[in-house]
């Protein structure tokens, strides 16, 4: 067999040792259908993303129910296993997808705050417009034109400044740039990681503009002390003082930098402000997930058990035990226990309601192995003994015998004197006197 044939068919064999499982993943639709039995009446199911959210090598769906026209606070959010094909209900596992999806909100809420990645590249297209025509004017004007000519004059601290705004500029682009290339990562392959990547480099990215706003501000200051330093000079003439001062003039406007900062300002902090809100939120938004899906669960498992469970008490089914020996007392006090408080069923915790619900499986497994001893059962079933009745056969013979008796006395009398009478006529026949 040629070498290289042998890893394909490894390969292939390996595929096939797999469970079905891992060769077919879980669809959306499929997904979806494991939640939609928690939603209530005229709510509508959302999906989060396009593709599962991989969390520690686990993929998951999300979704949110809310009723139609919702506010963000009224979700309810689902996460589905698609390893386990089952809706999610560990605490650590939700506390991780919701508070990815709530901070996500806070990502979203950017552009209405003015520093969404858009707004922040639209503002660094005019502030580079900017530092081209500055840098043009430095080295043309201030520099070939006043500092050339007059060695007296030095804008060392102009020129420095200059430097370190131009590499925040080039810095503040390449962050921006890593936040836009980590969401486009994170929107073609969701993930727990590659969220706080995202996250991490949006906060890299304000951090950044932060930086170039305050070199700019500390730019124009540079430039502001060096035209006061110049008119209050006395090492040079008028005109001289005045094509300098031009000439700074001309190197002045970086960009809109003094409107900026504040709206940076104010957005960042609103921002951070809906970070820390997301992670307050976070713990009710955990609790309302289990809370729907304990209640609706336990709903469920009620309405099924109360159409099977009650007949496992009844006198019939008593008569069984007893032939069988089987013993239902535990299951009749565990099902009175779930009777009394299903009665109370909307004012349980969800601490509550998860024990309701391992009672009801309980119950249900009661129910199961009671099931399963009759059917095992080698004892006959008890059968219908009629009530016994007064026996007459003896008295009736006695009266047979007695009507026998009496009917041979009287036919033996009746013979009697049916023999005397025709024993009469002969005599009187042969009785020559009777002639």
């Amino acid at each position: 067999m040629p070498k290289k044939i042998f890893p394909v068919l490894l390969a292939v064999c390996a595929l096939g040792l797999l469970p079905a499982s891992a060769n077919a993943a879980l669809s959306s639709e499929q997904a979806q259908n494991k939640v939609i039995n928690y939603l209530q009446p005229g709510e509508e199911i959302t999906r989060l993303f396009d593709n599962q959210v991989d969390f520690e090598g686990e993929s998951f769906w999300l979704f949110y129910s809310a009723p139609k026209g919702e506010q963000a606070g009224s979700r309810i959010y689902f996460a589905v296993s698609s390893n386990r094909e089952s809706a999610v209900s560990s605490p650590g596992i939700l506390d991780a997808l919701i508070l990815l999806s709530l901070k996500l909100d806070s990502i979203s809420g950017l552009g209405a705050s003015g520093i969404s990645a858009d707004q922040l590249n639209s503002f660094l297209d005019k502030a580079r417009a900017s530092r081209d025509s500055v840098e043009n004017n430095l080295n043309t004007v201030l520099r070939e034109q006043i500092t050339s000519k007059y060695s007296e004059l030095s804008f060392e601290e102009v020129y420095s400044s200059f430097d370190s705004l131009k590499a925040s500029l080039v810095n503040a682009q390449s962050e921006l740039e890593s936040a836009k290339s980590s969401k486009s990562d994170f929107e073609s392959y969701p993930s727990v990681l590659s969220f706080n990547s995202y996250l991490s480099s949006y906060n890299n990215s304000f951090n950044s503009f932060a930086k170039l706003s305050n070199d700019a501000m500390a730019y124009q200051k540079s430039v502001t002390a060096a035209s006061n330093d110049l008119r209050t000079s006395g090492k040079v003439n008028d005109s001289v003082r005045r094509d300098a001062l031009e000439a700074l003039k001309a190197v002045y406007d970086v960009g809109d930098y003094a409107s900026f900062k504040p709206v940076l300002a104010s957005g960042r902090e609103s921002f951070e402000n809906s970070l820390k809100k997301a992670s307050l939120q976070l713990n009710d938004s955990v609790q309302n997930t289990l809370y729907r899906m304990s209640y609706s669960d336990a709903a469920y498992y009620y309405s099924r058990l109360k159409d099977v469970v009650p007949s496992d008490f009844s006198a019939q089914k008593q008569e069984y035990y007893v032939a069988c020996a089987i013993n239902s007392t535990q299951l009749k006090s565990d099902w009175l226990s779930l009777q009394s408080l299903e009665g109370r069923l909307n004012s349980l915790s969800v601490a509550q309601l998860e024990e309701f619900n391992s009672l009801a499986l309980k119950v249900q497994q009661g129910h199961d192995e009671l099931a399963g001893k009759l059917t095992n059962c080698k004892t006959p079933a008890p059968t219908f003994t009629p009530p016994k009745t007064f026996d007459t056969s003896g008295i009736n013979n006695i009266l047979i015998a007695i009507a026998v008796l009496v009917l041979g006395y009287y036919g033996l009398n009746f013979y009697k004197q049916q023999k005397q009478k025709q024993d009469g006529e002969q005599a009187d026949l042969e009785d020559p006197r009777s002639l």
